[in-house]
């Protein structure tokens, strides 16, 4: 299981546009989303109110978009992560660490 979550990190990478933007998988969340019903609500489709998915590790630190790295928080909760993420990693939500690094070997600079 860790060589599978530990893939699926570093794959998650190379899903990044050219603005750095990690392009969400519908289908994994939508798996999620079947596995953990809402917590406000029980439902397993649909609004979740007061919630939103988070992702464990950040999409924009090469956390993977899959299941495995998604989990359940409160609106409130989301926004006080981000600001800690951001503090903490310098991570802002629109880089990712595979389109940092395709800007540096498109301008010829060192990975």
């Amino acid at each position: 299981m860790k060589i599978l979550v530990s893939f699926a990190l570093l794959m998650s990478a190379a899903f990044a546009n050219d603005t750095g933007e990690v392009k969400r998988s519908e289908a994994a969340k939508n798996e999620f989303k079947r596995s953990h019903p809402c917590p406000a609500n029980g439902a397993n489709r649909g609004a979740c109110p007061g919630y939103v998915i988070d992702h464990i590790f950040p999409l924009a630190c090469g956390g993977a978009d899959a299941p495995v790295n998604m989990q359940w928080q409160t609106i409130e909760a989301a926004k006080e992560k981000d600001r800690w993420e951001l503090f903490v990693t310098g991570c802002p939500a629109r880089f990712s660490v595979g389109a940092k690094l395709k800007r540096k070997l498109t301008k010829g600079e060192k990975p």
